[in-house]
């Protein structure tokens, strides 16, 4: 399972990667390999980020669930590792989701 420290740069570096994107005209939100259950605080930020910058919608580029995928909506990693975790208002837009080779079990 990832660190803390090593979830809380890569929100940093995301931070960066989306004022850049800001000053392109269509805010958005990218994340990519975010299988594993974050913690609310990561979340939270991720939310006020996609606040900040008025994003549109979110990109989940693959590995979208570890270690197996999952079954269906009603599998409870998908309420543990999406459904509970990203709440913010900012987050309620279109995810558009490719599967990873994490994706499905």
């Amino acid at each position: 399972m990832l660190s803390t420290s090593i979830l809380n740069f890569s929100v940093l570096f995301s931070l960066l990667l989306f004022s850049y994107v800001q000053t392109s005209g269509l805010p958005f939100i990218a994340l990519g390999d975010w299988g594993l259950p974050i913690s609310a605080q990561n979340a939270d930020i991720l939310g006020d980020v996609a606040q900040t910058i008025g994003s549109k919608f979110v990109l989940a580029l693959g590995d979208n669930f570890y270690p197996l995928g999952v079954k269906s909506i009603m599998d409870p990693q998908w309420q543990n590792t999406f459904e509970n975790v990203y709440v913010a208002d900012s987050l309620q837009t279109p995810w558009n989701v490719v599967a990873g080779n994490q994706g499905r079990s």
